[in-house]
């Protein structure tokens, strides 16, 4: 009952990262709320395209006030963006099969991949950028972190990997390290997918694929805050051909970035990128 007054008694709802209000435990919060002035703050608010959408909209109304990262870019309150596409091509996956197979082949542990995505990083880390490595998957975080240290002979790539099962004091000291420009280069899962600001962010490399548009942008939005030091972002993404499925969402990713209408784009040979040239 205390909470239910609590509720009624509010006047005023600010929601920040408003597209997650469609979740269960904050919808249920919100909804009883007796708040006459609503307000819903998110960079992706109505992308998911079902049902979610229209939750969202009964909670705070439809969009008022729309700011693009076209015009945030023009105003100098977020820097320039080139998305560069590796094209990978290896290795071929045959027959239709499960999706959650099709990904572990094709990305998790996929050797072409994940060597171009060291290949990729070291050649940043030695030009002295910060770069951040994100997947979707811990294993795949895992391989990825033996491999920075072993993908080639003489490979030496400082870096930390931070996930969910990290605590939160060391990913507080990692996150910090990376601010200060202590540690060059981090490999993070889905848990810096929203509502962290890493304004020295020089590279993001989107290495955990995936169809989502709303996912898909708010990675980039960790490295398009403005930085005094910063000139341009740089994000580096997958063209996967190696199974339709892949492909299908390579192509989405590519789409939601075009319809941003401010984002370079650039394709890249898989077999080339230790030597290419933006």
């Amino acid at each position: 009952q205390d909470v239910k007054d609590l509720l009624h008694s509010i006047d005023v709802v600010i929601i920040d990262e408003a597209h997650g209000a469609a979740s269960e435990g904050l919808w249920n919060v919100v909804r009883f709320c007796s708040a006459s002035y609503r307000f819903g703050l998110s960079g992706t608010p109505f992308k998911r395209g079902d049902k979610q959408d229209l939750k969202l909209i009964a909670l705070t109304g439809d969009i008022i006030y729309r700011v693009s990262n076209k015009e945030m870019i023009e105003d100098g309150v977020s820097v320039p963006t080139e998305i560069v596409l590796v094209d990978i091509e290896k290795p071929e996956i045959r027959g239709p099969q499960e999706y959650r197979d099709v990904y572990g082949v094709g990305i998790t542990y996929n050797e072409f991949r994940n060597r171009a995505i060291c290949e990729i990083t070291d050649r940043y880390h030695s030009e002295g950028k910060q770069v951040v490595i994100m997947i979707k998957e811990i294993a795949h975080g895992n391989i990825l972190n033996e491999l920075l240290f072993s993908y080639k002979e003489g490979a030496y790539i400082p870096h930390e990997f931070i996930h969910g099962s990290t605590s939160l004091e060391k990913r507080t000291e990692i996150l910090e390290d990376f601010k200060k420009g202590i540690l060059g280069v981090l490999i993070t899962s889905v848990i810096l997918d929203q509502g962290v600001d890493i304004p020295n962010i020089d590279v993001l490399i989107l290495g955990g694929g995936g169809s989502s548009q709303i996912r898909s942008l708010q990675r980039i939005g960790r490295g398009l805050r403005w930085n005094e030091n910063k000139k341009k972002l740089t994000v580096i993404d997958f063209a996967d051909r190696t199974h339709r499925y892949l492909a299908k969402h390579s192509m989405d990713r590519v789409n939601s970035y075009a319809n941003e209408d401010c984002f370079t784009i650039d394709l890249v040979n898989g077999d080339e990128v230790s030597t290419f040239k933006l």
